[in-house]
């Protein structure tokens, strides 16, 4: 089953996420479906699905998390990045490069650059899972 459902890219499995869990992956103004409204929700959802024993958001400057990353200070298998400002979004960290991260998009699972500059754009979150 779960091959099956990754053959939609996630999107069937994004679908199934939100009808499980629809008070916390809610459509409303400026969040996307099946993105929670805060990283508090996101901390829940990874606890209640399974995925891990604890969730920890941790909130910093751009640079200090920029640092953090070069110095790997996190296992990437074991943190999310979230946008906490405008349109809401939830990356999984692939690599650390020199120049940004290679992230993969939840929806399609493609992988992509996003540049130190993009990173700083908006203010983000990690969520580590323990």
């Amino acid at each position: 089953m779960a091959s099956c459902l990754a053959d939609d890219g996630g999107a069937k499995l994004q679908e199934l996420l939100v009808k499980f869990f629809p008070e916390k992956l809610r459509h409303a103004k400026g969040i996307e479906e099946g993105i929670p409204a805060s990283t508090t929700e996101i901390e829940q959802l990874l606890q209640e699905s399974g995925l891990c024993e604890k969730a920890t958001s941790i909130q910093a400057e751009a640079d200090t998390m920029i640092a953090d990353l070069k110095e790997k200070k996190f296992a990437l298998n074991k943190l999310l990045l979230i946008s906490t400002t405008g349109d809401r979004h939830c990356w999984r960290i692939d690599a650390v490069l020199d120049d940004g991260l290679r992230v993969m998009e939840p929806m399609t699972g493609d992988f992509r650059k996003m540049s130190w500059e993009e990173f700083r754009s908006e203010r983000k979150a990690f969520v580590e899972m323990t």
